[in-house]
């Protein structure tokens, strides 16, 4: 069985992210990313990190998606300026919604990991 997991990163405005911050957050974000997911890719810029969402797909079985919020959320608490939302939804539910806003609308009707 499958599952996205669903992040929104964001800046807060009130905290300078410096570019070692984003350069870090982006690396972290693009270990999930493969070839066919090139679209996942993240840049260490603010139009690439600041209110983004992106959906990645994991295998439930699999400690992947455990392993990949860790490091999320890690990174988020350590770090001050950024914020990182995560939710997961199963892949079935995902694939049902409609093709505009998908990721937000998976974000509103999964279940939240966390906020920070």
């Amino acid at each position: 069985m499958f599952k996205r997991a669903i992040i929104f990163t964001s800046f807060n405005g009130f905290e300078k992210v410096s570019r070692t911050e984003k350069r870090r957050l982006a690396k972290i974000i693009n270990s999930r990313v493969s070839i066919t997911d090139e679209y996942l890719r993240a840049k260490d810029t603010n139009a690439s990190l600041d209110g983004q969402y992106r959906a990645f797909l994991f295998n439930d079985e699999s400690p992947a998606m455990t392993e990949f919020l860790a490091k999320l959320k890690a990174f988020a608490e350590s770090t001050a300026g950024i914020n990182i939302d995560a939710w997961e939804i199963e892949e079935s539910e995902y694939n049902s919604l409609p093709l505009k806003q998908k990721d937000f609308l998976a974000a509103a009707n999964g279940k939240e990991i966390f906020k920070i």
